[in-house]
């Protein structure tokens, strides 16, 4: 089944799945969206296509936004725009975003050091905005998009600090579109105020550890709280299994 624009996932506290099959850290059933808004998207992933690259019309339509898996005891936002999402079961593998064999490799084949500047902003990202997303349709979908802006931006090859100046919601490689005006404000502020943090409880979901799963999207996982230590279990299980 095609979904576009599903979740990077936030694991809730105290809840973590270990899939019974061989290659799986956790299955994911797709339930549905909780906050979000419908909006359009474009992006061009082409050569010569920057982050100030003028606005163009809008070719796809997405749900923005918040999604449950699992009974909703997974929530959260997706890293990539145009993949698919079954309504599963699918089995996934947490990865650390780092730079060993067995780490997580970024989906536009860019640098391991640019991929970790991108998702230490996202994690600043979780960290100021995502208990408000959790009550807000205009904050969740302006949370997806930034999303989208940090994993999928062509940033220039300056310093990564300089990036958040090169954040717009309606230039450069991925444009949004009919989001609504408070969403706007929402992008804008957490444009003034992100910053990077450290990768603590953050790691991807990575859908490609067999054939049968290969192509759907990969999501960012952020577990608050007491789970950074079971998620840290199941990272250390999943590396016994590749080994073996």
């Amino acid at each position: 089944m095609r979904k576009i624009c599903v979740p990077a996932l936030a694991v809730l506290p105290g809840f973590v799945v270990v899939s019974p099959t061989a290659q799986a850290d956790i299955d994911l059933v797709y339930d549905g969206m909780v906050r979000y808004e419908a909006i359009k998207y474009s992006y061009d992933s082409s050569a010569g296509v920057e982050w100030n690259s003028a606005a163009r019309a809008m070719t796809h339509y997405a749900h923005a936004g918040l999604i449950n898996f699992n009974d909703g005891a997974v929530q959260g936002y997706c890293i990539e725009l145009d993949e698919a999402v079954s309504e599963g079961p699918v089995p996934y593998e947490y990865q650390a975003f780092g730079f060993g064999p067995d780490d997580y490799k970024s989906p536009l084949g860019e640098s391991q050091s640019r991929l970790l500047n991108r998702m230490s902003y996202l994690g600043g990202l979780f960290d100021g905005y995502y208990a408000l997303s959790l009550e807000s349709g205009s904050v969740a979908a302006a949370f997806a998009m930034m999303t989208w802006e940090l994993t999928h931006e062509n940033f220039s090859t300056g310093e990564s600090s300089l990036w958040t100046n090169q954040l717009s919601i309606d230039q450069g490689a991925v444009q949004f579109g009919d989001f609504s005006e408070a969403a706007r404000l929402v992008f804008e502020e957490m444009k003034q105020s992100l910053f990077t943090t450290n990768l603590d409880g953050i790691m991807a979901l990575n859908s490609n550890g067999s054939s049968s799963t290969e192509g759907f999207q990969d999501f960012v996982t952020a577990v608050p709280g007491p789970s950074v230590l079971a998620l840290g279990a199941i990272a250390m299980l999943a590396s016994r299994r590749r080994r073996s």
